[in-house]
């Protein structure tokens, strides 16, 4: 088995160093962050093996000797000319070689392989250079002979016809992900090759789609490869249709597990196996496959977004976890899984993408401070939507200050802030390996909004928004209870008058109104007040006060003087979050 990869200068891949790699390597990170690179430097790497395995099957290989191979037969790497394979595509004459180094540890050999520009049809494969016949015969490479690599794209669809076509031309169509063209091939050579393994296979399809695949069929006469599957219907009647009529789902683990059982004790590269499934399939279609990876004893290399995918197989010894970001590859099983096994599989993923998380105890507080930013005009407003938030659902510090060192294990430029409740406890703010924890000196973020202007303003423009001044203006007030000459300003007294009974109330309690919860204790008791006092007139043109959930709305009618400096405090807070996670990315290592 393959144990560890080392990349250097091949496409976006600037550098990686000592990639751990399991009977099962998971590599998960977002789009364009080398995933998909890092399966064909690997698949490079087996073409030049089976080059010199070619060239040596009568004779010892000579490992000093350059092995040429051209565009076209890079089948698992589509591209237009051979400088396409560097980083830097245009630096790849000279000493910036492609270099790519593979060991088995447990068996004791490497292979650190040199690959150089010949011309834009051709590259040259080679042990480096200072390395003499002693050391090559320690390094043990001959036993990389042994190796095979073997890729599969995910299902791209699938061609009405298909002719039988030779091994090289199904590679050829594989890795430039035209599966289209190769599905009946696949299934035919397995028929072919082992009808036990067709068997299985036959079984698998059963199991998960309760549909009969048949044998595959050749007919020379047109040189096409047919092949049918037959269900049940109406529970009694077994109709036969041909394979293109299957939904995606269905033809992609088709795909997965012919490629499988026809490629025995090989390196397996995946992209995106999960590609079509849906989230429980992708869970067992995936367990049902590393089984048969291990009976075939196979080492597999998976490329994936799947959630269930990863799910499946956190904290198991045998799996080794890659993740790709823009700026660099993580390989630290510790951190990688301690976070994996605890939190949500790509949860650590946001994080290391912006370097920075800002706990808040509920969304509505992310909503309140976006509404004060806005009202202050605040500098973080243009960087709002690159703010990487995480409600906690509550105040439970010791579970996301652990989260957050967990993540940062993985991530270690991660700088985070926890914005907290006062709760009237007198808490003192914090600094932990990175981690801010700071609460409001109120009891909550809701006590920085309670003035009687707001509740006002909140009435005018609730009466505004239902035009019940020009509704109201000549009507008999007096059949609605209200004893004043204008509906408006009747209304706003009484919303004053509720207010006021409120102060007066905690003031009898000797309360104060900065060290109760106000979202409850006021703000909520005062529009209940309201609108149960006024309900006939304000239930009529629909006026209902705000849900706990909207009361950042009534920040926009703070005056500027009433915006407590805590809060632009805070905000500044973030905003410095943010710039140092913008600076804080190492200097590039791998992409």
């Amino acid at each position: 088995m393959i144990s560890e990869l080392t990349i250097r200068n091949f496409k976006n891949i600037r550098e990686c160093e000592s990639i751990e790699l399991g009977r099962i390597t998971i590599l998960i990170g977002g789009n364009n962050s080398g995933k998909t690179n890092f399966l064909q430097a690997l698949s490079l790497w087996g073409h030049i093996i089976n080059e010199w395995k070619l060239e040596s099957q009568n004779k010892e290989p000579d490992f000093k000797k350059t092995v040429n191979i051209t565009r076209q037969e890079l089948v698992s790497i589509p591209i237009l000319e051979t400088s396409d394979l560097w980083y830097n595509k245009f630096h790849y004459i000279g000493k910036d070689y492609i270099y790519i180094n593979v060991e088995a540890k447990g068996i004791n050999w490497r292979s650190p392989l040199e690959v150089k520009f010949i011309d834009p049809k051709q590259i040259g494969g080679y042990v480096n250079k200072t390395y003499n016949k002693q050391q090559i015969l320690e390094m043990n490479i001959k036993k990389s002979l042994e190796y095979e690599i073997a890729y599969l794209p995910s299902m791209s669809g699938l061609k009405l016809e298909e002719e039988r076509r030779e091994l090289g031309a199904i590679n050829k169509s594989l890795g430039q992900g035209d599966t289209a063209n190769v599905l009946r091939n696949l299934c035919y050579r397995l028929y072919e090759k082992d009808k036990s393994n067709y068997k299985i296979f036959q079984e698998k399809m059963k199991l998960f789609f309760s549909i009969e695949i048949s044998e595959p069929e050749f007919f020379s006469i047109n040189g096409l490869i047919t092949l049918s599957y037959s269900k049940i219907i109406n529970g009694k009647q077994k109709i036969e249709f041909e394979i293109c009529s299957l939904g995606r789902g269905a033809l992609q683990t088709m795909l997965l597990f012919s490629f499988v059982l026809l490629n025995p004790k090989k390196v397996i590269l995946m992209d995106e196996p999960d590609a079509h499934l849906e989230f429980i399939n992708q869970y067992k279609i995936f367990g049902e496959l590393c089984q048969l990876l291990q009976m075939n004893d196979s080492q597999l290399l998976v490329a994936t977004h799947s959630e269930a995918i990863l799910d499946n197989f956190k904290g198991k010894e045998f799996v080794k976890i890659v993740a790709f970001y823009p700026n660099k590859i993580i390989n630290d099983p510790k951190y990688l899984r301690e976070s994996l096994t605890r939190y949500s599989s790509f949860n650590y993923v946001n994080a290391d993408l912006k370097k920075h998380i800002i706990f808040t105890e509920d969304n509505s507080d992310m909503y309140m401070l976006k509404a004060f930013a806005e009202k202050v005009n605040h500098k973080i407003l243009q960087k709002w939507n690159e703010l990487h938030f995480e409600y906690m659902g509550g105040n439970n510090v010791i579970k996301y200050r652990g989260k957050f060192q967990s993540l940062k294990g993985a991530v270690s430029e991660l700088k985070g802030i926890m914005i907290l409740d006062g709760d009237n406890k007198l808490r003192n703010d914090s600094q932990q390996d990175g981690l801010d924890i700071i609460y409001w000196k109120k009891y909550e973020l809701e006590n920085y909004m309670v003035f009687e202007n707001v509740f006002c303003e909140w009435l005018d423009k609730e009466l505004n928004k239902h035009t019940i001044n020009k509704l109201f203006k000549d009507y008999d007030l007096l059949s609605n209870g209200i004893e004043n000459e204008n509906t408006l300003s009747a209304l706003r007294e009484k919303i004053k008058i509720e207010y006021s009974n409120l102060i007066n109330t905690f003031k009898i309690q000797r309360k104060d109104i900065d060290t109760e919860k106000a979202s409850d204790n006021f703000i909520k008791i005062l529009f209940d007040n309201f609108i149960d006092n006024n309900s006939t007139i304000l239930n009529s043109y629909n006026i209902y006060p705000p849900k706990k959930s909207e009361y950042y709305q009534l920040i926009q009618y703070l005056q500027p003087e009433q915006i407590d400096p805590e809060i632009v405090g805070k905000l500044d807070m973030i905003y410095d979050l943010y710039i140092q996670s913008t600076i804080s990315t190492p200097p590039e290592s791998s992409s």
